[in-house]
């Protein structure tokens, strides 16, 4: 079985079908700000093709790592518990 919205098994099987983009520029370096610092870098872009879950996994690297200012914050949940 294949995966996507011309698939007639999945479209049967769920009532909506949602897809998720990756973040734009923008919104990659609100999460950082919300997450780590209040600016984001000067001189650098932010990343292109990131997930919040991507910026999730470095905020528990880095409390794990106790590296760098990160804060708790809803922006960048920790999913697991």
């Amino acid at each position: 079985m294949t995966t996507g919205s011309n698939n007639p098994t999945v479209r049967r099987r769920f009532t909506m079908l949602i897809g998720f983009d990756a973040m734009r520029a923008r919104q990659v370096g609100q999460l950082f700000e919300a997450s780590f610092a209040p600016t984001w870098p000067a001189g650098h872009s932010p990343i292109r093709g990131l997930t919040p879950g991507d910026v999730a996994v470095v905020v528990k690297r880095a409390r794990l790592l106790n590296v760098g200012n990160h804060q708790a914050s809803d922006a960048a949940p920790d999913r697991q518990s």
